[in-house]
């Protein structure tokens, strides 16, 4: 009985959950930890906007998730590779991105999901553009982006932010 319960512990733990909490610092996409164009969210549901951030790249670079999650979408949604990872309340966007995962893949944060293409609309040259979405709220990735090249504005009037958690390394 206690070799099941140690198997179930143990192999319970592989398992990646997908209740990452939203708050959580999200680990950088790419190697390099740059944003070419940042987010800007539309005035309204159809309106002009850049609903994600631009990170640049190489065609063919390796692309990680950002979080824990579950693969919900890896296919070309108007001829463009896209994938899309359930993490709990939020989910990340990466395009164009081959993915190497498929739908129902649990992944781990800072796990290939796919490989970096060229030819996305809203770059000035090869880019990612990662998107974060809680129900149909476009949200801005930036604010869960860990490391270097982050930061987080702060209203002076306003509550004191929770410090962010010390990075290994």
């Amino acid at each position: 009985m206690l070799i099941a319960q140690v198997a179930v512990l143990v192999i319970g733990s592989l398992v990646p959950s997908v209740s990452a909490s939203p708050t959580s610092p999200w680990v950088w996409p790419l190697a390099d930890h740059r944003i070419d164009r940042r987010f800007d969210p539309p005035k309204d549901a159809y309106g002009p906007g850049h609903r994600g951030i631009d990170l640049p790249g190489r065609a063919g670079q390796e692309v990680r998730s950002v979080a824990t999650g579950t693969v919900t979408f890896a296919a070309k949604v108007a001829g463009v590779w896209t994938i899309t990872i359930n993490h709990g309340t939020e989910r990340s966007t990466y395009q164009p991105v081959k993915p190497t995962v498929e739908v129902g893949d649990a992944v781990a944060a800072g796990q290939a999901i796919g490989v970096l293409f060229g030819g996305h609309s809203s770059c000035r040259s090869i880019c990612l553009n990662l998107g974060r979405i809680r129900g149909t709220e476009y949200l801005d990735p930036e604010t869960l982006l860990g490391g270097a090249g982050s930061y987080q504005l702060i209203d002076p009037n306003g509550a004191v932010p929770t410090p962010p958690a010390p990075q290994s390394g």
